[in-house]
């Protein structure tokens, strides 16, 4: 995979091997998505831990442990496999400290007797099982024989851990309901928990909690504690419609979290929740706090729903730098708000924000009611655009002192607005011709016009926007927000959000092009883009480079994250509509 590509970047390095292999999407995540390893708060790693990783590859996952453990070993008996994490991390430009070690292929591990304080299993268990021919009817008992590679490594492992050291083991479930066709069933040697189970227990393990990951492993959309020690979350409500595949017997995924001691672990997540409840009871005065569920964004944070006494809460723990620095802008704005806005309640209060062992995190309220697009949905498209209308116009005159201020976009505005959002594209993906093509573009018809600056949430739409008791009542996460952007893209991004709501179908490389043409289909949402630019004194003119100039930092954002590990998916955000630019001649390279 790397071999042939020492000189590119990462990102071009997995998304040429995907093109190039066809591998499956699940295969981007583990190499790309720092989200996946969210489970890393159920472990009680401090900065003295040593950890083992035991299978090199792209499922190794021991790079997103660094900020956890100094001591951090990877083993694999295959040359190849450790050949390729090491030409990853110089791709990465990583500078954590890893030992790679080779051992036989029999997984004698080379460490002495309780010895470390963490293992990683990574390695499917396919690669550890030798099938016999009643294998597909023993393993998901658990009836796995003492000279399988799986049984001999768990011992291993057994006798190398501290007494409270841990395992971790992410394997898939035999009677997942993704499954399906029963040829991808029978493919790969897997269980059940119940199988799961008996294997860790026979290997010597006493304590073992389980965590479900849906969707799958690779998305880990949640994490829900399953058989704990200690629980932490309570049961949230579940509609009929998802039973099936909120089933403990059907998940996808199990995390097992196995301990040779029977004494309860204290987690990273524990000592995380016990500072923040330190620091609520100092901020809000004695309570508990609760949770009621973990959920993994696309923006690489692990975002809990939780309450302290009859405050609703929200606790957003970022896995990587740029998750951090989104999260510090979304602090900055909710601060700057809370003094400048006449109306405060509009929108979350910045509570709390802390660290423990180098793992970062943030509290705030929970802004009351459900996105706004729920109820278009029940009510129609147009229901709302008074109060939205209104809202801009809060949001345009916040307080005397930060009203809007018109200036030419020139010289550093320029850079900040424009021109960084480019070079972030071109860092993201190296294109020289897709970054002349749109920095031609902008200085010909944005560089030197009249723009209002003022607060710009910057990603101003139905799903952010809530509704309680038939009033928009606040905004939510002001991440991209900009205390001197440009408010009217704030209006342009919510007509395209409320157009794809009500147009499912539609891909944002046929309604960026649709708005820039001011050919818009809703006559009354056309008024509402025309008071826009009187409200902000803009000449109407530059409507199609305004509505391109949204789209530009849209996909800019987007490049920090999921986004620059996805060529097929920057053909439609990206390439599709730059080809769509008028004035200009890019074709794809």
């Amino acid at each position: 995979m790397v071999s042939t590509k020492k000189r590119k970047s990462w990102e071009k390095v997995v998304n040429e091997t995907i093109a190039q292999s066809r591998l499956p999407e699940d295969t981007f995540k583990k190499l790309a998505v720092d989200g996946m390893s969210a489970w890393k708060l159920l472990l009680n790693l401090t900065s003295a831990s040593k950890v083992l990783e035991i299978g090199a590859g792209i499922d190794s996952q021991i790079h997103n442990l660094a900020d956890y453990s100094p001591h951090l070993f990877l083993l694999d008996h295959d040359s190849a496999r450790l050949d390729f994490s090491k030409s990853r991390q110089r791709l990465q430009q990583s500078d954590t400290d890893i030992s790679y070690l080779q051992c036989a292929s029999d997984w004698r591990l080379p460490f002495a007797d309780n010895s470390l304080d963490c293992i990683i299993l990574s390695r499917p268990l396919a690669a550890l099982y030798n099938p016999c021919l009643l294998s597909f009817l023993r393993m998901p008992l658990g009836l796995v024989e003492a000279n399988q590679p799986i049984v001999r490594l768990l011992k291993e492992a057994r006798r190398v851990l501290k007494e409270s050291g841990q395992l971790v083991a992410v394997w898939e479930n035999l009677l997942s309901y993704n499954k399906l066709p029963i040829s991808r069933l029978l493919a790969a040697q897997q269980s059940t928990s119940f199988g799961y189970q008996r294997i860790l227990k026979t290997a010597g393990f006493s304590q073992l909690d389980i965590h479900a990951f849906r969707d799958c492993n690779t998305h880990l959309y949640r994490l829900a504690p399953l058989k704990t020690s200690q629980p932490l979350l309570k049961s949230a409500k579940e509609t009929s419609k998802h039973s099936i595949k909120r089933s403990s017997l059907l998940l996808p995924t199990f995390a097992f979290i196995a301990s040779p001691s029977r004494r309860p672990q204290h987690t990273l997540l524990d000592r995380l929740l016990e500072d923040i409840s330190s620091k609520l009871t100092a901020k809000l005065g004695p309570g508990q706090l609760l949770l009621t569920e973990h959920q993994i964004t696309r923006k690489e944070k692990l975002a809990i729903t939780a309450s302290w006494n009859d405050d609703e809460l929200i606790i957003k723990v970022p896995f990587n730098q740029t998750a951090f620095d989104s999260e510090s802008n979304n602090v900055t704005m909710l601060n700057q708000l809370e003094t400048t806005s006449p109306q405060p309640s509009f929108f979350a209060r910045s509570l709390i924000q802390g660290s423990v062992d180098k793992q970062r995190y943030f509290v705030e309220s929970k802004l009351q009611g459900t996105p706004l697009s729920q109820h278009l949905k029940q009510q129609g498209r147009l229901s709302y655009i008074d109060q939205v209308q209104d809202f801009l116009q809060l949001l345009s005159h916040p307080h005397k002192s930060n009203e809007t201020k018109h200036s030419p976009l020139i010289d550093a505005d320029y850079h900040r607005l424009v021109q960084s959002n480019i070079e972030r594209i071109y860092n993201a993906n190296g294109d020289t011709q897709l970054k002349i093509t749109l920095e031609n573009y902008f200085q010909k018809n944005l560089q030197g016009i009249s723009v209002a600056l003022g607060v710009q949430h910057g990603d101003f739409s139905v799903s952010n926007l809530f509704v309680n008791e038939g009033k928009i009542n606040g905004v939510i996460d002001w991440e991209t927000g900009d205390r001197f952007g440009v408010p009217l893209l704030d209006a342009i991004n919510y007509l395209d959000s409320v157009h794809r709501l009500f147009n499912p179908t539609i891909l944002i490389n046929q309604s960026i092009p649709l708005q820039a043409s001011g050919n818009w289909p809703v006559e009354e949402e056309r008024d509402l883009l025309k008071w826009c630019f009187e409200l902000y004194d803009m000449d109407p003119a530059h409507h199609q480079a305004l509505v391109y100039l949204r789209w530009l930092r849209h996909v800019s954002y987007l490049m920090q994250y999921w986004l620059r590990f996805n060529e097929p998916a920057q053909q439609h955000f990206i390439y599709d509509i730059a080809k769509q630019l008028p004035g200009t001649l890019f074709t794809n390279p």
